[in-house]
């Protein structure tokens, strides 16, 4: 009977109906017993009510459960259990903090940003502090900076506390012991530091705040450490400090609103480059001739050649001339990268990991006309090789060298190199700032292979890796096939570069003037998730026009990458107008409510592809 009614449709007379709201009462009203305490392992707080306001404020303007905000900010369970631990005094963190826990204006004058590498100026900053007997937290993206500037730190100042979360049990009782302790001391560490119980904050430093490793992504809540570092120096009254060679549009456009005060190093705002046309080059070679000249020079004065390339593998597809089909992969439906390893060939994707033969023939026509297209790192580095035999060529990507020693001892080697050393890397360089300077020329093979991607940040992204490549080497060639590109030309002025792409963001409701919220759904049926994406799209329109709020909501479109792991990917982007009020984040969190579990939201993201 059932089966049969499901098939057709019946009219139907509604004779009654109820209150959705008296279900949920009842359902509240229900007896239910909780689980007794098992055991109480602290009879004291041991966060001051400050420190939890601020992880209330994560929760609330990134939209994650407190839940997660506290497992972030707590050690492991087994820490919290092991006796040892519990024995810790807290105390002295309510002894120097403000009881009352209110939050305090941070001026202008207390919160600057540093254009520049000038260690000195951070370092007298931090010495100024610690005299006053008030705690420094200085964080920085990656371990090799925290190892860099603890020996920096170490010799010039005094020897600073690590704080690390992949630690044993006996180093997180003796980290939370130096911590609650500290009086006129320096604390190192990641994002994850932020949430370090540190007593009677005065400066907080972030190195490299223009880094994406700031960003939250990989676990819950998805947050960004230079905002919740802002916050916390407002919460704990501290001064900020922000330092970047290259400076995010968020911290520019502070300054120009007068919200930071701006600490220029000498010869900042200024850079030079040359462009290097390669639209003649022979079909399937990256180096042009000018660039072949260059090289040329560098080797034979026994000197260091660095040249950028950010994409691993050989090629970046593989075509078939005759009818056009790219050997993609079934679970992501994107094309293979193609790998030379030691004369071992493979076709693999770098969203799954999946691996495949390379064809010797089109399965489709059965041609031989097979291409390899697009420009990877291996197929720069064994042209280099071939060209420049009498050259020493090292090559530094995630594939050569997985973990830190490895890409530490790659280093050391090109180093060392007396005859001449070329180095074909990947953003990877970008973490060893020590190598600022150790090259006599810099070169993007490519600039136009991600100039491309459709991202609003993509500007400030090239922006900062020109500007880096430049830290690393006194001269910057560029090869690109689009010389005249106006981004080229005025970057050699990067205020005004900077200027006139916030004028462009404030327009369309971008960071710094506006926030982004990012919506993500995943579903292995195609025609379900993009049902779901437009019915969530209507729901979050009538939410908005009920509460009468200013945001604009794009229309549910395929990610940049449509299917990944056999999953489908839409995305809607939100877009809100900055600055928010707490009320405006409160009314924002009640459109997020009728976001379904099973939806990833990601607010202020660092990339939207």
């Amino acid at each position: 009977m059932i089966g049969e009614i499901r098939d057709h449709e019946l009219p139907m007379i509604v004779i009654a109906s109820r209150p959705l709201k008296e279900y949920k009462a009842t359902v509240r009203t229900q007896e239910f017993q909780l689980k007794p305490v098992k055991n109480v392992l602290f009879d004291t707080p041991i966060f001051p009510s400050h420190y939890l306001s601020f992880l209330k404020w994560i929760s609330d303007y990134y939209f994650s459960p407190i839940s997660y905000v506290v497992h972030a900010a707590t050690p492991p369970a087994k820490v919290f259990a092991s006796r040892s631990f519990r024995n810790l005094d807290f105390s002295r963190i309510y002894d120097r903090q403000d009881p009352a826990g209110s939050t305090k204006e941070v001026t202008q004058e207390r919160k600057v940003l540093l254009w520049g590498y000038d260690k000195k100026s951070i370092l007298e900053k931090i010495r100024n502090t610690i005299i006053k007997d008030q705690n420094v937290l200085l964080l920085a993206p990656q371990a090799v900076t925290i190892n860099i500037w603890a020996d920096i730190l170490k010799r010039d100042i005094q020897s600073p506390i690590i704080y690390r979360r992949s630690v044993s049990i006996k180093k997180w009782v003796e980290m939370y012991q130096q911590i609650t302790r500290s009086s006129g001391e320096i604390i190192v560490g990641a994002r994850s530091a932020l949430f370090a119980p540190l007593p009677n904050i005065g400066l907080v430093v972030v190195l490299h705040e223009d880094s994406p490793s700031y960003h939250s992504v990989d676990v819950p809540p998805y947050y960004h450490a230079v905002s919740v570092a802002e916050k916390l120096a407002q919460y704990t009254g501290a001064s900020l400090m922000l330092s970047s060679i290259t400076p995010s549009l968020e911290s520019y456009g502070a300054i120009q609103d007068g919200g930071m005060q701006l600490e220029k190093q000498e010869g900042r705002g200024k850079m030079s480059l040359d462009i290097i046309d390669i639209r003649t080059n022979p079909k399937g070679k990256i180096v042009s001739d000018l660039l072949a000249v260059k090289l040329k020079r560098i080797i034979e004065n026994k000197k260091r050649a660095l040249v950028f390339i950010n994409r691993r593998g050989h090629a970046t597809a593989v075509l078939c001339r005759d009818c056009g089909r790219v050997f993609s992969c079934d679970s992501c439906e994107l094309p293979f990268v193609y790998h030379v390893a030691e004369d071992i060939r493979t076709l693999w994707c770098h969203h799954c990991g999946k691996k495949a033969e390379p064809p010797d023939i089109c399965p489709n026509c059965r041609s031989h006309n097979l291409d390899y297209i697009g420009t990877g790192i291996q197929k720069v580095a064994s042209e280099l090789t071939e060209r420049f035999p009498q050259a020493t060529t090292f090559r530094l990507d995630s594939d050569s060298a997985a973990v830190l020693k490895d890409q530490k001892h790659i280093l050391d080697q090109m180093v060392q190199e007396e005859q001449g050393a070329i180095l074909v890397a990947t953003e990877l360089i970008f973490k060893y700032e020590y190598l600022f300077g150790k090259f006599d020329l810099a070169v993007m093979a490519n600039f136009d292979q991600l100039f491309h991607l459709p991202d609003y940040r993509i500007e400030e992204k090239m922006r900062r890796i020109l500007v880096l490549l430049k830290e690393f080497s006194t001269e910057l060639a560029v090869q690109t096939y689009n010389p005249d590109r106006e981004f080229l030309k005025k970057i050699s002025d990067l205020r005004t570069s900077y200027e006139q792409e916030l004028d462009a963001r404030r327009k369309f409701f971008y960071p710094p003037y506006g926030q982004v919220i990012r919506l993500v759904h995943r579903d292995r049926i195609l025609d379900r998730s993009l049902a779901q994406a437009k019915f969530l799209h209507s729901k979050i329109q009538l939410e908005i026009r009920n509460l009468e709020l200013d945001i604009r909501v794009s229309p549910p479109l395929p990610c940049f990458i449509p299917k990944e792991k056999n999953t489908y990917c839409f995305e809607m982007i939100l877009r809100l107008k900055k600055p928010l009020t707490p009320e405006e984040i409160r009314k924002r969190n009640e459109v997020l409510k009728v976001v379904p579990a099973d939806w990833e939201i990601l607010v202020d993201p660092w990339k939207v592809l």
